[in-house]
């Protein structure tokens, strides 16, 4: 794909469109479905295409959740994942929990053993998929 070189450094906002739509999607499902249904349902890894890369895709789902009050992790991690199987990029979307200091719940997306969505800290223990 040609991209202007004015938007060289801003090709993200090229999946911007896409990247909101999936971020809507999975706010609205997760209202009515279970989070284990729609991680059991993970999109097909397609074959690798150039562009985007890990980073444009990360930038795009970041830059369309600032348009939807409330967003959390949860439909942003699900939104990479679609995104990043879609153009061909492995993934794994995680879930982890920390307890120190209360209660609380994270979801990041990895690829190759490296957070490409989400920023984690040591506190969240992923949880283990059944």
């Amino acid at each position: 794909m040609n991209v202007p070189p004015a938007l060289a450094k801003a090709k993200f906002l090229l999946l911007a469109p896409v990247a909101f739509r999936l971020c809507l999607k999975y706010k609205l499902l997760l209202a009515f479905r279970p989070v284990a249904v729609l991680n059991r349902d993970s999109p097909a890894l397609r074959d690798r295409i150039g562009w985007p890369s890990t980073s444009d895709i990360s930038r795009a789902v970041y830059f369309s959740a600032r348009f939807l009050p409330g967003l959390r992790c949860l439909p942003q991690a699900f939104a990479v994942r679609d995104l990043m199987h879609r153009y061909g990029r492995p993934c794994e979307l995680r879930i982890g929990v920390a307890t120190a200091g209360g209660f609380r719940a994270h979801a990041w997306v990895t690829s190759g053993g490296q957070v490409v969505h989400g920023q984690t800290a040591d506190s969240f223990v992923p949880l283990e998929a059944p």
